[in-house]
């Protein structure tokens, strides 16, 4: 048994074709019924561990995490922004009048009015950036797992960093460059340097997934410390076209922990698969995670409010060291819209107040955002195409980022070097890495429960 592998597509197909991994079909509805029902909550969940044979070799990791399914976020300073007297921006034009006035920012000494990083979660302001133009599904570059960088037109799949909008975003995120607000460095410094210059109280907008991975948060010790009311989400910025996309991570698992070899008895079977089914309830993923009830979780009382507003279900720590105690998201893992929304309301703008923030702020400003369409996570190829579409995707991934820096930056002219750059593209296998991709999934996913059910004007719908 494998309990915390990290399986790709391609390895379980390799090794349950060899007969290595057993298929999971008739024990999953015989001893783990929880986790067929569960597939039906998470977009690409089944997918993700069902063959094209339709064969399930493994069972999936699963985390209703709405800011993590919307990571591609920029925090602002709202010290700054009252201080200069200015209201949150909503459109591209708009932020670059923020900018160009946090450039100016009386009693700070060389303020940088928007920064980044290249190994932080999401901390290149890129990705935000580019979805105001066109949508694109996640990381140019930095340490992320890497993108397919799609987006679905008319029920195929076709390439963002080629659009006539993917230019026009590169000739805004210049302009920030060239004007002075966007910090250069921001493509090649680590998340440690961001960290130091939001410390130092010099930034006016960073990228990141999360404030608290550079903010310190707690007593003011200076300029540079915070409070949590300090920083708050740019919502999507309109673009000129009308484009007000958010990335979108909540498409399904890429990889997955769980499966079962050819060595596991009958009985072994059972047992294992009776645990998860068990894992896969309230009760049972909060024990794996946080340990026995009354170390770090309880049930919550009667009147106690949930952390999406509803009628709370538990008392959870989530800042408590886990593994002295739980397994901490190893493993098979059930955190559903309920388990999670269940949990502890706090004040958002609270000492402890993270998970409510997030919460908050990223379905108040992002969720909706997302197309109404989007290309599953998971890919299943035949172990011969697998090596070679691997090749060919960290070819083409490098291209664009190495391109997209130079056009930011303005070592590349965007004017008379893009049809070059498009051509770059095809030289290197662009239009077999698309077709291999509506292949492997003629089928995009919908992103319907992330969409509010009444229609709106927000890119879900259209």
């Amino acid at each position: 048994m494998f309990y915390n592998g990290n399986f790709s597509q391609a390895q379980l197909l390799k090794f349950g074709q060899q007969g290595i991994l057993i298929p999971l079909n008739k024990y999953l509805s015989q001893y783990a019924p929880n986790v067929l029902k569960a597939f039906g909550e998470f977009t690409g969940a089944k997918q993700a561990v069902t063959a094209p044979n339709g064969t399930i070799y493994a069972i999936p990791s699963l985390n209703y995490c709405l800011h993590c399914d919307f990571a591609g976020k920029l925090w602002i300073n709202t010290r700054w922004m009252a201080k200069l007297h200015l209201s949150m921006p909503r459109t591209t034009a708009q932020f670059f009048q923020v900018l160009q006035a946090f450039k100016r920012m009386p009693g700070v000494k060389n303020p940088i009015p928007l920064s980044g990083a290249t190994d932080g979660w999401n901390s290149d302001p890129t990705i935000f950036l580019m979805n105001a133009f066109t949508y694109l599904d996640g990381p140019i570059g930095g340490t992320a797992a890497p993108a397919f960088h799609v987006q679905i037109q008319q029920g195929k799949v076709a390439f963002a960093p080629i659009q006539p909008q993917y230019k026009q975003g590169l000739t805004y995120i210049h302009s920030l460059v060239t004007g002075g607000m966007l910090d250069s460095s921001t493509f090649t410094q680590k998340n440690t340097q961001l960290q130091a210059e939001v410390q130092q109280g010099r930034v006016g907008v960073f990228a990141e997934g999360v404030d608290s991975d550079v903010v310190n948060y707690g007593t003011r010790p200076g300029p540079g410390g915070s409070k949590s009311s300090d920083w708050v989400v740019v919502p999507p910025l309109t673009g000129p076209s009308g484009a007000n996309y958010a990335a979108f991570y909540g498409q399904g698992p890429r990889i997955v922990p769980f499966a079962i070899t050819n060595k596991a008895t009958p009985a072994q079977i059972k047992a294992i698969l009776t645990l998860v089914n068990w894992i896969y309830t309230l009760k049972g993923t909060t024990m794996m995670n946080f340990g026995p009830q009354g170390k770090n979780w309880s049930y919550a009382k009667s009147d106690q409010r949930g952390l999406c507003g509803g009628k709370g279900i538990l008392n959870i720590n989530w800042n408590a060291p886990t593994t002295q105690w739980g397994w901490s998201q190893l493993g098979p893992m059930y955190q559903s819209h309920v388990w999670r929304c269940g949990g502890p309301y706090t004040a958002i703008f609270s000492p402890t107040s993270e998970e409510e923030k997030y919460q908050t702020m990223t379905a108040q400003n992002y969720e909706g955002h997302q197309p109404k369409q989007v290309y599953p996570a998971a890919i299943w190829l035949s172990p011969t195409q697998t090596t070679s579409f691997a090749t060919t995707q960290t070819t083409i991934n490098s291209y664009v980022a190495q391109s997209t820096y130079d056009f930011i930056l303005g070592r590349k002219d965007i004017a008379s070097n893009w049809s070059s750059y498009v051509s770059g593209l095809q030289g290197l296998g662009l239009a077999q890495y698309l077709q291999t991709l509506q292949s492997a999934n003629p089928k995009p996913v919908p992103t319907t429960e992330f969409c509010p059910s009444t229609p709106t004007t927000l890119p879900c719908h259209h």
